[in-house]
């Protein structure tokens, strides 16, 4: 842009007209692509979501979800005339720690990543431009580095794992997490699949409070049975408390007596049960006194020849 020119008068005149993006969280293409009629009208994208597309529920952003956000915070109910809630985000709903986006946990991304905190940079801004580059987690059941080797394409071209979640990997059934697994989740509810959009953002609203499971080697009520929890998502529990506060993802899988095989000299860096399913020791290290995968493969050789792990 030439010096001298205002920005803001740029953007009126011509900018949006040319699909330059007015902000940080204001994707104009992701807008439009949504937004058959304010495409067709061809009035400025910004000035009809701060006028009204926001009082519709639209989406400025893969990663700013408008109805989930005045779900959580009704404060920011459109009948009180308040500003629209990206403002209200931008400003100040990332100071009070709320979430933009059901796979955006603020205060997680804050107290995982301190040096964000003390740069006092909005949070979901910090990691779409460099957050995502280091590996940084969203949310604790998005593993971005999990996800990304997942996708070779993802890092190739530069883009950021959880848009592409967002906007393509659940649609084919993308694992976001070791431990989340799409689809498993949506087994038996094949009918409902259209109906439950992101299955991992279903499973984070709603169905952890159904006692529905993630994976087939985490129970959810089995687990919340065990360490005593109503109110907390199991899963999200399991993957970031301490080992000595954390219960048995499955009645097959004791957590105590599946490191106690594996001599460790350094502490996990991930949880037992991810560390088996990344690992390679499916046939040799037991999980359960009355569980023995090496007995289990030799008797099931079908099972062997397919290198299937033994307890899936």
């Amino acid at each position: 842009m030439e010096r001298g020119i205002n920005p803001l008068i740029d953007f009126v005149l011509r900018g949006f007209r040319e699909g330059r993006n007015p902000h940080p969280l204001f994707d104009m293409s992701y807008y439009l692509e949504g937004n058959e009629e304010v495409r067709k009208g061809g009035a400025n994208p910004l000035v009809e979501y701060v006028t009204i597309g926001w009082k519709k529920g639209r989406r400025p952003h893969p990663l700013f979800d408008t109805a989930y956000y005045l779900c959580m915070y009704p404060d920011k109910d459109p009948g009180k005339g308040d500003a629209d809630p990206l403002a209200d985000y931008v400003t100040v709903g990332w100071k009070k720690e709320r979430n933009p986006h059901p796979l955006f946990d603020t205060n997680y991304y804050l107290r995982t990543y301190p040096d964000v905190e003390e740069s006092g940079m909005n949070p979901l801004i910090h990691y779409l431009y460099d957050g995502f580059r280091d590996g940084r987690k969203p949310h604790p059941l998005f593993d971005a580095s999990y996800y990304a080797s997942n996708h070779p394409e993802i890092m190739e071209r530069g883009m950021n794992p959880l848009v592409h979640f967002v906007l393509l990997g659940f649609r084919e059934r993308g694992n976001p997490h070791p431990l989340f697994d799409t689809s498993f989740y949506l087994r038996g509810k094949e009918e409902e699949e259209s109906d439950l959009a992101n299955p991992l953002v279903h499973y984070i609203t709603v169905g952890w409070k159904e006692d529905r499971n993630p994976h087939p080697l985490f129970l959810g009520r089995f687990y919340k049975e065990q360490v005593m929890i109503e109110d907390r998502n199991p899963l999200e529990h399991y993957v970031t408390e301490d080992i000595g506060k954390i219960g048995n993802p499955h009645p097959l899988f004791d957590n105590a007596y599946y490191l106690a095989q594996l001599h460790l000299t350094e502490k996990l860096t991930c949880t037992p049960l991810e560390h088996f399913l990344r690992s390679n020791s499916h046939d040799c290290c037991k999980t359960h006194p009355l569980f023995d995968p090496a007995f289990y493969l030799e008797t099931n050789t079908d099972i062997s020849l397919e290198k299937r792990n033994p307890l899936l």
